[in-house]
Formats: structure tokens, C-alpha cells, sequence
């Protein structure tokens, strides 16, 4: 279980990094907000971004011009210059930021023993839309076993504990399908929560290619716009 935990904590603590980030941006990018309008050329596709992860690893993808692509994943996503992605060198300090944000214990040492990777992690300038995708390797046993519809009913039965624990209240968690990157019905969890008074909505959406489980989070605040920003998304 605690393998699981470890990418539903990567998934959902968006609330902290958007805080921090959504200021980032908007320190240094014009007044304009984050689109939810697909079909951005790609050489318009702009923004200040930065290459994303140099790992080797075939399983995680990468950032160039306002262009993500995960070609293991098969799925890809074209921003404006309405976002700002994260840095290799900001994704790698995600998970210590999330261990900062709480005194549970227990989550603390999940984070520390089996943390998730960020594989890209964009902020609207704005700062009410974060978006992010996490990869966990499940290895050889639960890889075979573990199905994305399983990994949604795990994730919507731990996020409300999960969430509380960083100070959200009236947290709801729902399984339920999404259509996403050209497939339909994909397994989801949609999530409500507050946070001093501010309304977040969160779709969790999951995927899997071989012993790897990808986590596609789409957020929002203030209104609920995840199914828009979920049309960004495109099958390679």
C-alpha cells in the first residue's frame, strides 16, 4: 500500500506548489493568464519553459518550446505562453517540498522510502491551474498485477486522509472515467477540497505502459476547468 501512497502524495499536493510557483510565474511572465484552449501550433507555442528531464530513462518524457512528450507513454501536451514549466532542477525538489508541508509522520516517511518522479510539472501564469504528470515503477510483481482502475480505487479511498493532512477540509474524492489523449474512459479520480476558503478541483487521471503507472493531475481553482485542461492532452 504504501508503494501506492507514495504517487498519490507526488499527485495531489499541488496546493503548496502552486502557491509558490504560481508567484513564480507571475513574477516573471506578462499579464496574461493560462489557456485551456487546445490546438497551439507548436511554433507558437512559447512561454518561458525549460528542458525538461535529462534521465535516460525510456519510460520518462520531456520539455522543449512549450512542447511535453512522453513518447513511452504515448501521450504529449502543447502550452502557450499563458504556463511556465518546472526545471528539471524544480521537479527534483518537489518531493522535499512536500515533506516540509506536513508533521505526519507517517507521510514523511513514505515520501523518504518510495518517492515518485515528477515527469513534468506546469504552472499557469495566472496561478490558478497547476498540471502535472508522475511516474512510479511498480516492478515486476505489482506491475503485472496492478491495473490502472485498481490504482484509481486505491488513490479515491486514500485522498481525503491524504489531503487533510496538508490542512485541506470538505474533501471529496469520487472514482470515475475520463476521456484523455485520444482514449476514452479512462480510470479517474475527480476530487473537491478548500483551503483557506479557496475551492480546488483535481483530476487524477491514470495511465499505465509495462510495470510503469503514470499519473496525469489536472488543477484548478476558484471554477472547474479540468475537463479543458484535459483536452490539452494528445495521443503521439
Amino acid at each position: 500500500m504504501k508503494r501506492y501512497i507514495s504517487l498519490l502524495l507526488a499527485a495531489v499536493m499541488v496546493w503548496t506548489m502552486a502557491g509558490c510557483g504560481g508567484k513564480a510565474a507571475q513574477d516573471d511572465q506578462p499579464d496574461t493568464a493560462g489557456t485551456v484552449q487546445p490546438g497551439v501550433t507548436e511554433s507558437d507555442a512559447a512561454g518561458q519553459v525549460q528542458t525538461g528531464t535529462d534521465d535516460a530513462d525510456d519510460a520518462q518524457g520531456s520539455v522543449n518550446g512549450g512542447v511535453y512528450t512522453n513518447e513511452f507513454a504515448g501521450i504529449g501536451c502543447r502550452l502557450d505562453e499563458g504556463w511556465v514549466f518546472y526545471t528539471a532542477e524544480q521537479m527534483a525538489e518537489l518531493n522535499g517540498a512536500l515533506a516540509d508541508g506536513t508533521d505526519n509522520a507517517d507521510v514523511k516517511a513514505v515520501l523518504a522510502d518510495d518517492p515518485s518522479i515528477f515527469d513534468m510539472y506546469a504552472v499557469s501564469t495566472d496561478g490558478l491551474m497547476v498540471m502535472n504528470v508522475v511516474i512510479q515503477n511498480l516492478g515486476l510483481v505489482s506491475g503485472a498485477v496492478v491495473s490502472p482502475q485498481e490504482y484509481a480505487e486505491i488513490a479515491s479511498a486514500e485522498v481525503a486522509d491524504t489531503l487533510t493532512a496538508y490542512g485541506y477540509e470538505n474533501v471529496t474524492a469520487q472514482t470515475t472515467a475520463a476521456d484523455f489523449a485520444g482514449t476514452e474512459s479512462c480510470p479517474a479520480v475527480a476530487v473537491t477540497a478548500e483551503r483557506d476558503g479557496t475551492a480546488l478541483y483535481e483530476q487524477m487521471i491514470y495511465l499505465k505502459t509495462g510495470n510503469y503507472v503514470y499519473c496525469v493531475t489536472l488543477c484548478s481553482f476558484k471554477e472547474d476547468v479540468t475537463a479543458e485542461m484535459a483536452k490539452l492532452f494528445y495521443a503521439l
